[in-house]
């Protein structure tokens, strides 16, 4: 809806932006063509997995199905649960995948900021931290942290996380 748009801008210390406003469609076809316009555009800062998730989480709250959401964001149902899945993880750990996503994200100059986006989603992605799911929020906390940080390799992420699930499952 654009929403995440004026936060940016407002960030950036922008008082103005442009909007276009347009009667007669739902909110749901609303959000469906500003996804599409969004993956569209050139000029546009591209939404990164934790826009997607948050984005989904909200939808859910407010009763709208996976199906649905889909629809709207040209997903299959499967992707939109994988994202959705994503809200397990604890919610202090969440916001340091967040904060570390968008100051990464919005360093540099404009030209370096779609770079640093997708150097930065080379670190995080959904399917990495779906593996952290089932572990206790001290778990993810140092996993994130170590990936974050650079000491932790994706390859030591994914096995720790293993390590860590099997010794709960044990001690289960």
């Amino acid at each position: 809806d654009g929403h995440h748009r004026v936060e940016a801008a407002k960030r950036h210390g922008l008082t103005h932006v442009f909007a276009e406003i347009r009667k007669g469609l739902t909110s749901a076809d609303a959000e469906a063509e500003a996804f599409k316009s969004n993956e569209a555009s050139e000029t546009s800062i591209p939404m990164t997995f934790v826009d997607h998730a948050e984005y989904i989480w909200q939808k859910q709250a407010e009763g709208v199905k996976q199906e649905e959401i889909g629809k709207r964001i040209g997903w299959s149902r499967g992707k939109v649960s994988q994202h959705a899945s994503l809200e397990k993880i604890d919610k202090q750990v969440w916001k340091k995948i967040a904060t570390n996503f968008s100051s990464q994200c919005s360093r540099g100059n404009n030209d370096d900021v779609a770079e640093n986006a997708t150097n930065v989603a080379n670190i995080f992605s959904e399917g990495l931290l779906r593996d952290i799911i089932q572990l206790t929020p001290a778990q993810q906390l140092e996993l994130v942290s170590g990936l974050a940080d650079g000491t932790l390799t994706k390859g030591k992420f994914k096995q720790q996380a293993d390590n860590y699930l099997n010794r709960n499952d044990m001690l289960a």
